[in-house]
């Protein structure tokens, strides 16, 4: 695989989402930690706090950051109940700051760290790029306190707690790609980001036609395609396609399940090249 690596990413990277990609299991860890700094903020401030409404609001807003789910969820109050639990968070950054808070105290718990799996030889994969001088970037839409803890946790629950400084070249949360003057996913400006902060780490130009994305949502094919990756792993976390794995189309894009080996699908992107998608960005 090694070797096939090094051919089919000659002048590529591998840019990987952390959230549902690289830990499967992760959301539900954030998910929970959410709601107990919901609940703490309701009970303080005398409100009813309800978990299935919670729940509600938590997946439709899933992948857009805590910011936007604490200011879809105040907004879902009724109005007297929105007021007092503004009035006790103080403001949304507050929210998020006892979030983060929560959270990176969650991922340090070994009770929890079933959490934190790694999806199936995606360890082995960004090994393999490490060995072969193949960067690899992680962008997530999480910020980048809570991104390094689920990357600690996650390669320490797989027995290579080094890997996250052996193996990627760059992790870039979504404050850190907005600090940088990019947008974050789904825009294309994340994808140019992780491109420019791996130049920028190498020393050499990268080629994103030439490179892999590997996510589980809309927004990360969004930012995939808009900033023009020519190959696309999506990664499915259901059970109903656990061992499914289709493609690649000639657009370049692969679905795999969460049972699914992800180096036997770079596999078949070394065994079908015209499996691509050829397009140029321009950086912004």
């Amino acid at each position: 695989m090694s070797k096939n690596l090094v051919s089919l990413l000659s002048t590529g990277i591998i840019i990987a989402d952390c959230d549902g990609t690289i830990a499967p299991k992760v959301e539900a860890a954030h998910g929970l930690c959410m709601a107990t700094v919901v609940k703490d903020l309701s009970e303080k401030a005398g409100i009813e706090y309800s978990q299935s409404f919670f729940d509600s609001v938590w997946q439709a807003e899933l992948g857009k950051g805590i910011l936007n789910f604490t200011k879809q969820y105040v907004a879902s109050l009724d109005e007297d109940s929105a007021a007092l639990f503004v009035s006790q968070i103080g403001s949304l950054e507050n929210a998020e700051r006892l979030y983060e808070e929560t959270y990176i105290a969650f991922s340090l718990h070994e009770e929890n760290e079933s959490y934190f799996d790694v999806r199936k030889d995606l360890d082995v994969l960004f090994r393999q790029a490490a060995n072969s001088n193949i960067p690899v970037a992680v962008i997530s839409n999480a910020n980048q306190k809570v991104l390094e803890a689920t990357l600690a946790a996650v390669f320490k629950r797989a027995g290579a707690p080094e890997a996250v400084t052996e193996c990627l070249t760059v992790i870039l949360g979504k404050d850190t790609i907005e600090a940088l003057g990019f947008k974050a996913k789904p825009s294309r400006g994340a994808v140019l980001c992780a491109q420019q902060a791996v130049e920028n780490k190498i020393g050499r130009p990268v080629s994103l036609d030439n490179s892999i994305g590997l996510g589980d949502t809309k927004n990360d094919d969004l930012s995939f395609r808009s900033g023009c990756v020519g190959r696309i792993i999506h990664c499915k976390n259901f059970n109903d396609v656990a061992d499914e794995m289709v493609g690649p189309d000639n657009s370049g894009y692969l679905i795999i399940g969460k049972n699914c080996s992800v180096t036997a699908a770079v596999g078949r992107f070394a065994a079908n090249r015209d499996a691509h998608h050829h397009a140029t960005a321009a950086k912004i």
